[in-house]
């Protein structure tokens, strides 16, 4: 290894060693904070942006000088949890937004300790990410990707991304039999419709993993040209049609495949990518509200671009923020913590509902009218769902949701233990995977390109908004490659 080499290796885990103390201190200092009590009023959202905007400085600069790539799934996380709790705080900080309740009232003080919470859980993130890099017997990710073994493992994706998609078709076809005509209803009346719902919902969770698959591994030109123009379609239909986080998350986590098995994305294609989801996320916003499908058109998606600018997307994304306050408000003062619960739930829930009838007992209208006359039902709920039912009644009732947050649901279970076990775990799972050479690891490939962008979801919504698509995807491609045993063309290859 050459002097400069050695130079730059030393400056690399230099960077992580400093992230790591900063985390420490970070971390106790929150803890501080939020024992010994904060005082709110209208400064607190700046001292939460100087301590989270310095340590996020601090764990990017740390983590590309180590990987030389800002194209991480330990990285994109930690962007969705920043922009989804921290987007509002800034804009109230540099003073684009104002929101009187949170810094002129007594809720200032619990929306200041959900801030030090919310640098609590990055504080832990880097601690876990960064002891998940030095106990690694690897010193780098390797960049090598030798030809024959990526053609090896692009023929198995895309084969598997073929499956899936025969799957997406098949629940597509279910869900028309269901509604009849999707046009006709609006993105709420479709989960709210007294109908069979799961063969549209499964299609949402199969279908955008399909597409990662098949775009990030096709590699002879027939593919491309027919894969490239289809994830493009559903693309903008997904966006049009509302389902932003699964056009989103998807197209994130299909950017980091992208770059991981060899190929380069231009600075320029980078950021206008990221000016289109800014304008974008507020634009549908408007948009889905308008009605049903079939009566919006480009009059309508006029007048939604009209009505917002970028500020909008990230006051709506902040969103996240104010549930982890609500969910610190209610527990423990007023219900209990629920000690794993919630995710013992989510992994039951793991196991589909695939039989010909609908289970009425887990429907939205009978949790609620258990939970009217029975308080103990409410300990039975999602977390989505019990804080929708706490803060929101009639979007309960109506299937719909206020969201939750990655944050909130270790606070729920556990606290404020839960908050730093669960964020430790994730970064060293996350900084692991990071330092895989996915074209190696083929099955581990294939789980992060059908699965993650769900994983990514969580950081707006619960546990169980993962789970349940992990185990609908575990099963429909268990089947599938069944199948091809069974037609004698199963794939084999080897696993360095």
């Amino acid at each position: 290894m050459s002097y400069i080499n050695k130079v730059q290796k030393l400056r690399s885990k230099l960077g992580l060693v400093v992230l790591f103390v900063f985390s420490i201190i970070g971390l106790l200092f929150s803890v501080i904070e939020i024992l010994e009590g904060v005082s709110g009023g209208q400064y607190w959202p700046t001292k939460i942006f100087i301590a989270s905007f310095l340590w996020l400085i601090i764990y990017f600069s740390a983590f590309y000088s180590y990987y030389r790539s800002l194209y991480l799934f330990s990285s994109a996380y930690l962007i969705g949890v920043a922009l989804f709790h921290l987007g509002l705080i800034y804009l109230i900080t540099f003073g684009l937004a104002e929101v009187h309740s949170w810094v002129k009232s007594t809720t200032s003080i619990r929306m200041e300790i959900a801030g030090w919470y919310v640098f609590l859980s990055f504080c832990s993130f880097g601690i876990g990410a960064v002891i998940g890099v030095f106990t690694s017997r690897r010193n780098n990710i390797s960049v090598k990707i030798n030809n024959v073994d990526l053609k090896k493992t692009n023929n198995f994706i895309f084969l598997q991304g073929v499956g899936l998609s025969l799957a997406a078709l098949i629940f597509l076809v279910w869900a028309i039999s269901s509604y009849g005509n999707i046009l006709a209803y609006s993105r709420e009346e479709l989960f709210n419709v007294r109908t069979d719902t799961r063969g549209f919902g499964v299609f949402m969770m199969v279908l955008p993993g399909a597409l990662i698959l098949l775009t990030v591994s096709a590699s002879t030109k027939i593919q491309r040209l027919f894969v490239y123009p289809l994830t493009l379609f559903f693309f903008l239909l997904m966006m049009l049609s509302g389902y932003r986080s699964a056009a989103l998350f998807p197209s994130l986590v299909g950017i980091i495949l992208w770059v991981k098995t060899g190929r380069k994305i231009p600075a320029v294609v980078a950021l206008s990518f990221l000016s289109f989801v800014l304008v974008a996320i507020a634009v549908v916003g408007v948009f889905r509200q308008m009605g049903a499908y079939q009566d919006l058109g480009t009059e309508q998606l006029a007048s939604s671009y009209e009505k917002v600018n970028v500020v909008d997307s990230f006051v709506e994304m902040g969103a996240s923020f104010g549930v982890l306050s609500e969910v610190i408000k209610f527990i423990p003062n007023k219900d209990p913590f629920r000690y794993g619960y919630s995710y013992w739930q989510a992994l039951k829930e793991m196991i589909p509902n695939i039989g010909f009838s609908i289970d009425s007992s887990k429907s939205r209208r009978n949790k609620s009218s258990k939970a009217s006359f029975d308080k103990s039902a409410l300990m039975e709920l999602t977390p989505a769902d019990w804080i929708t039912y706490k803060l929101n009644r009639w979007k309960f009732d109506h299937g719909q949701g206020v969201g939750f947050s990655a944050i909130a649901e270790p606070y729920f279970n556990f606290g404020i233990v839960g908050v730093i076990g669960y964020f430790g775990v994730l970064g060293f799972l996350l900084s692991r995977l990071d330092q895989k050479n996915i074209i190696l690891h083929p099955y581990v490939y294939l789980l992060v390109g059908s699965v993650f962008w769900t994983f990514m979801r969580t950081v707006r919504n619960d546990f169980i908004n993962f789970t349940k698509p992990l185990g609908f995807i575990i099963i429909i491609l268990l089947i599938y490659n069944l199948g091809l045993v069974v037609l004698g063309k199963r794939v084999k290859f080897s696993i360095k």
